[in-house]
């Protein structure tokens, strides 16, 4: 199990790295007022919320590595939530930046939000386990 959880502690520690990136290169055109067509506009914040993306999702394969590591889930149900927890955190940053860029990709979302509930369920149905 610990090889499968560690996919998961590789990917939090990588995206914390590309939030810190993501926001870094974001922030030298943050200033000016029309950059992106303004700070309301779509692009713009599906672009800010790609990059917290990259933390959130840092966050959450943190969090299952931690529960992973002081539980003992079957093999199967490991994989499927440690997979599910990789794919939400591939695909939504990725699917923030694509909405961004062209709107229609909104339905890309179901991706990664199918990740993360089969990883979120998974790892809910083991911790309720008596």
């Amino acid at each position: 199990m610990k090889s499968i959880l560690h996919l998961n502690l590789v990917i939090a520690w990588v995206w914390v790295l590309a939030g810190v990136v993501s926001g870094a290169l974001l922030g030298l055109k943050f200033h000016e007022d029309r950059w992106q067509g303004g700070y309301a506009s779509l692009r713009r914040r599906m672009m800010r919320l790609g990059h917290i993306a990259f933390f959130g999702m840092a966050y959450l394969n943190l969090q299952f590595w931690m529960t992973g590591s002081q539980l003992e889930f079957p093999a199967l149900s490991a994989r499927v939530a440690s997979w599910g927890f990789a794919l939400g955190a591939l695909g939504m940053p990725l699917c923030c930046y694509l909405m961004a860029w062209r709107p229609s990709f909104r339905w890309s979302f179901a991706v990664p939000i199918l990740g993360l509930l089969a990883g979120t369920g998974m790892t809910l149905k083991e911790l309720m386990k008596p």
